[in-house]
């Protein structure tokens, strides 16, 4: 099974799977995705913008993982007052000197 053919996959945990490698692009197929929780892994690379074009999306968890750069510009305008997209929990390796930069995430590293 490939993970874009599962168009109406709404809940996507990977948590604690010791994963690596990058998100591809295609994971913007998945236009049904609502809750997605990719932490404690040891996925490398940029975090892909398609991320901000799914419009069902509202829990994206990305903290502890090895992702460089900037947040996708995309995904912050999804938790934007205007946007009819509502990502209302946001997290990434975003600390202090963290390795990715996130102006919109709630939360710099771990929930608490």
């Amino acid at each position: 099974i490939e993970l874009d053919d599962l168009v109406e996959l709404r809940e996507l945990d990977l948590n604690d799977n010791q994963l690596s490698g990058t998100i591809g692009t295609e994971i913007g197929r998945l236009s049904e995705l609502v809750y997605l929780q990719v932490d404690n892994n040891a996925f490398e690379g940029n975090i892909p913008v398609e991320f901000g074009g799914l419009n069902e999306l509202v829990w994206a968890v990305f903290h502890g993982n090895n992702f460089t750069g900037e947040m996708p510009l995309s995904v912050c305008e999804n938790r934007n007052e205007t946007s009819n997209q509502k990502i209302t929990i946001l997290t990434a390796d975003c600390l202090e000197d963290g390795p990715v930069v996130c102006s919109c995430c709630d939360y710099c590293g771990e929930p608490l």
